[in-house]
């Protein structure tokens, strides 16, 4: 099974994917052509490429933003879920109609809403600059990507606590049968 993960930025795609990954669901690394940021990883957090290299790859999806390239291989999903195991992928929402379109026996979209408000708060937190807070806030204004949860098959308001997200999240798996409903008691 894939869970595909959306939402605007700010939303909790991260904090999300990297629960999943706790609970033992392998990551489907996305390709990308922009430079690693301080702390990022090859092949952890993408996979970073030159453009040649990232044309050159079969790809199940791609979009462009800000400048680079970004996208998901055929080999990486099939080296992640071609074992029968599950695996989570945050996607934009174009990536996310292309897995379900690709995959519609085999994939669950998380939509993660949340007020732009709280979008903003949360980028600021994390020392985005004002000029890169406007233009995400303007790509979700412009893109509508607070209607996307029509979509999904499931809607987290993720609105609470860091612990809310993850029993909501956790709730979905266990519903989907993708986590035992007695593996995973607490939440800390």
């Amino acid at each position: 099974m894939i869970i595909i993960i959306n939402g605007p930025s700010g939303s909790g795609k991260t904090t999300l994917g990297d629960y999943f990954g706790s609970l033992g669901l392998k990551e489907i690394v996305s390709t990308t052509t922009r430079s690693p940021r301080e702390g990022e990883i090859d092949g952890v957090s993408y996979y970073f490429v030159t453009e040649d290299e990232f044309f050159a790859r079969e790809r199940v999806e791609e979009s462009f933003y800000s400048g680079n390239y970004y996208g998901v291989t055929k080999k990486e999903v099939e080296s992640k879920i071609g074992r029968g195991e599950s695996a989570y992928v945050s996607l934009d929402f174009k990536g996310a109609l292309r897995f379900k379109e690709l995959y519609p026996d085999d994939t669950i979209l998380i939509y993660l809403k949340v007020s732009r408000t709280l979008i903003r708060r949360r980028m600021f937190q994390r020392g985005e600059s004002i000029k890169t807070i406007r233009q995400r806030l303007m790509h979700h204004r412009t893109t509508r990507e607070d209607l996307n949860g029509q979509f999904a098959d499931y809607i987290i308001y993720n609105h609470k606590s860091l612990n809310d997200l993850k029993k909501q999240g956790l709730k979905i798996l266990k519903a989907e049968g993708i986590i035992e409903q007695n593996k995973v008691e607490t939440i800390s």
